[in-house]
């Protein structure tokens, strides 16, 4: 949710060529380890699966999104590994968004925003998330990823063009999937792709 402003956004893009079988954890692990970059600059944020990055104390507004893009490269796995977080709105916002997008000016309530000590917060934690995905596993990185995760323990709603899923988020499986349990049924279902809506 970027708006067309200039200097309004920073975007950065990495590529990596990580094994095949964590390859699906890399935008949870950079998702991580903006939240950590943001609580050492003093900015509370947390994870709406599987790649927003929003501002609870803010209604749970977005600061940022990550995406990734899988491709084949002789016979290695690249993953390019991309992210775009809201710096300093220049104007008001447009109504469609006022209520769903926040800036990092406004997060830091006051204070200065040194962009160059941003980014090297931002690949200091991804450095040290991917060692920590190296040294320890998915499963050391998965649980760095619940505790900064919003939607575990809420109410969702997860659209797909067959069909709508409702239930609650009770959980990350070992590929980085939603588990949503139908609180009538306890039928689960596995998310490994979309976007799970937050339910008041």
């Amino acid at each position: 949710m970027w708006l067309d402003q200039p200097d309004a956004a920073l975007l950065m893009s990495i590529s990596l060529r990580p094994p095949v079988a964590v390859a699906p954890l890399i935008p949870l692990v950079l998702g991580t380890a903006v939240v950590r970059a943001m609580s050492s600059l003093g900015v509370p944020v947390g994870l709406k699966w599987p790649n927003d990055v929003l501002a609870p104390d803010h209604g749970e507004r977005k600061l940022a999104g990550i995406l990734a893009e899988a491709a084949t490269v002789g016979s290695d796995l690249a993953v390019v590994v991309g992210m775009g977080m809201n710096l300093e709105f220049s104007g008001p916002m447009p109504a469609e968004v006022a209520d769903r997008a926040v800036d990092l000016a406004l997060l830091l309530d006051g204070r200065p925003l040194d962009r160059a000590a941003l980014v090297l917060a931002l690949l200091t934690e991804f450095e040290n998330a991917l060692v920590e995905l190296e040294t320890g596993g998915s499963a050391l990185a998965l649980d760095h990823y619940r505790d900064a995760c919003l939607t575990l323990g809420r109410r969702v709603r997860f659209e797909t063009g067959q069909k709508s899923v409702e239930g609650r988020a009770i959980g990350i499986d070992p590929t980085g999937g939603l588990i949503i349990e139908n609180e009538k049924s306890l039928e689960q279902t596995v998310l490994t792709a979309g976007d799970a809506h937050h339910l008041r």
